[in-house]
């Protein structure tokens, strides 16, 4: 009895230590790599102050993990292909980055950053994000709502905005790709609005 028993023990040992030998799938990082943008500036027509709010993220999407929408109604969060980095504050970097490329007659700075004394002249730029992930079609969507304030108070833009690209590999690093692509093409949408309403 005494040695069935050392042999089941035995047996469920090298069953266990089996399963933890079992190989992980490494996980890869994804940024969104703001320090070597090429973008085109835009023809001047004004110049001023932009204050960049914090870019608005629901939950689900200020996640460690590339999010994936299965269906209208299911998103699967990824376990191995993930963000290097807050997806907020990429998106805040790369907005910060793009925005002063575009327009660099303007002075960009992040809220945070900004310390503004009486009589100072700025415009306030407000991105609220709904969706940025992929489909698994093999599309990736960026969509939302951006806003902007004159240095009046007055709000003279509040816009939604649905970008929507093929990803032809439908993979993970195709989808971060086009996400990026999506972002870019809103802050030159946004600069030139801004462009044009600062005249």
């Amino acid at each position: 009895m005494k040695q069935l028993n050392l042999a089941v023990i035995a047996i469920l040992s090298a069953s266990l230590m089996g399963c933890s030998q079992t190989p992980t799938l490494p996980s890869q990082y994804y940024a969104l790599g703001a320090d070597d943008l090429v973008v085109a500036a835009i023809a001047p027509r004004s110049r001023g102050t932009l204050v960049l709010k914090p870019v608005e993220l629901p939950d689900y999407l200020n996640n460690s993990g590339v999010v994936m929408q299965l269906d209208d109604n299911q998103v699967h969060i990824a376990e191995q292909h993930l963000w290097a980095g807050a997806l907020n504050q990429q998106l805040d970097r790369l907005s910060n980055e793009a925005m002063a490329l575009h327009l660099p007659q303007w002075s960009v700075v992040e809220s945070a950053k900004f310390y503004p004394e009486s009589g100072d002249q700025y415009w306030i730029l407000s991105i609220s994000v709904n969706r940025f992930q992929g489909r698994l079609e093999g599309v990736a969507v960026a969509s939302g709502r951006w806003n902007l304030v004159a240095p009046n108070g007055k709000e003279v833009k509040d816009e939604r905005f649905n970008y929507q690209l093929d990803v032809p590999s439908k993979d993970y690093p195709g989808i971060v790709e086009k996400l990026k692509e999506n972002w870019l093409t809103l802050s030159h949408d946004i600069a030139l609005q801004l462009n044009q309403a600062a005249q």
